[in-house]
């Protein structure tokens, strides 16, 4: 038996459907978790037929990998708007500006984020997706910082390792077994490697 190809939407009305599709999908994958619902409940959240969904998707980790690319854009965006647009900002007040913003985003989406770390190892189109994410990410921040003077020299690396310096310190935070760490002491510490590595050559 023939696998029915996908419809690819191009007039407005369709990709306006195909969209909010993906923003429910996405919407109820942060609030309950991937594995917490199923596609009638994306369809129901979206307010479209279980078949409308397979009209556009081949299942419920189709809907997961295009929400993937268009969150994380958001999360870029929203997570460097402030050096973007103001490039001569206080480093120590941007970096705070970030921690924050990534603390309360593990807060809210802790339990999406657990599985997408569990995914990544046991689904290779997750896995993909996440790498293409990560590198666009560095990509996106290299750019911003060259475009305020700072040396290419090795920039790639510096700006993977203060990403993973914050990751790290996120899902650090959000581990109960580590409630005795003094955070305000460890944030600091971090901060101040970060703006080592990324700004003062």
């Amino acid at each position: 038996m023939e696998k029915k190809e996908l419809y690819t939407p191009k007039q407005k009305r369709s990709i306006e459907t195909k969209n909010k599709i993906i923003a429910a999908g996405g919407e109820l994958m942060l609030m309950k978790g991937y594995h917490n619902i199923t596609t009638d409940d994306i369809a129901k959240y979206a307010g479209v037929s279980t078949g409308i969904i397979y009209h556009y998707f081949k299942n419920k980790k189709d809907i997961l990998l295009c929400a993937l690319e268009q969150h994380a854009f958001q999360i870029t965006e929203e997570s460097m708007s402030e050096l973007i647009n103001n490039p001569n900002i206080d480093k120590d007040a941007y970096l705070n500006y970030v921690f924050d913003y990534f603390i309360k985003y593990h807060e809210e989406n802790w339990t999406i984020h657990e599985e997408l770390e569990v995914l990544y190892h046991m689904d290779e189109d997750v896995a993909k997706i996440l790498d293409k994410l990560w590198i666009e990410t560095n990509k996106t921040l290299f750019n911003i910082l060259k475009n305020m003077g700072l040396s290419s020299n090795n920039l790639h690396e510096r700006i993977t390792l203060s990403l993973n310096l914050i990751e790290d310190f996120c899902h650090t935070y959000m581990c109960d077994a580590y409630a005795y760490l003094d955070w305000e002491y460890m944030r600091k510490q971090t901060i101040d490697m970060i703006k080592h590595l990324l700004f003062e050559e």
